[in-house]
């Protein structure tokens, strides 16, 4: 998988790319950005990580809408 930078996230590379391949630079992406933010509201980090596998999951469903 080729490397974007965010200028490229809505290039045509970007959405030529499968799902799994888009769900998976997101996660590289955003990943560590998400689950801090969840450890900030819940404070406990098995939370935190269901609440990231719960966002990109969402992404994932809803990435044909975008």
């Amino acid at each position: 998988m080729e490397e974007l930078n965010k200028e490229e996230l809505y290039s045509s590379s970007f959405r030529q790319m499968n799902k799994k391949d888009k769900l998976i630079w997101l996660m590289d992406e955003y990943g560590q950005t998400v689950m801090r933010l969840a450890f900030i509201y819940v404070r406990d980090k098995q939370i935190a990580e269901d609440i990231t596998q719960d966002v990109f999951i969402k992404c994932f469903e809803k990435m044909d809408d975008f």
